[in-house]
């Protein structure tokens, strides 16, 4: 089962240097956290899954590291959330129903609700 990423949800795209260019990317540090927590709203008001790529090398600064602390203080004020691994998730969706897509005749994963980093409901399930 693959959990795909996105690049507007990696700290790499806001802070790591581009290839092939001699310049840092200028997001700051602050303008990355607005962007993060306006998804993690809006994925909390989906129901949908939030879900962060973060790389201790890029991340982890003095300067930087606030981000990820407040946005999981952000979360937890929100209540009703789950903090999972990419192995819960899966562990979440593979315990549901099978399902087989016929014009592939294979069976994947495919549960009635899919798990969010908001729903206590997939944890408890």
């Amino acid at each position: 089962m693959e959990l795909p990423v996105e690049w507007v949800r990696d700290d790499a795209a806001y802070f790591w240097k581009r290839s092939g260019q001699s310049v840092r990317p200028c997001t700051l540090p602050g303008a990355m956290y607005e962007i993060f927590r306006r998804e993690c709203d809006a994925a909390y008001h989906e129901g949908a899954l939030f879900q962060l790529t973060m790389h201790p090398h890029v991340i982890g600064y003095r300067s930087r590291m606030w981000i990820l602390e407040e946005l999981i203080r952000h979360a937890r004020q929100r209540g009703n959330v789950w903090f999972a691994t990419h192995a819960d998730v899966v562990d979440w969706a593979c315990a549901r129903r099978l399902a087989v897509y016929p014009a592939l005749n294979i069976s994947v994963p495919t549960p009635p609700i899919f798990p969010t980093a908001f729903d206590a409901r997939a944890r408890a399930a």
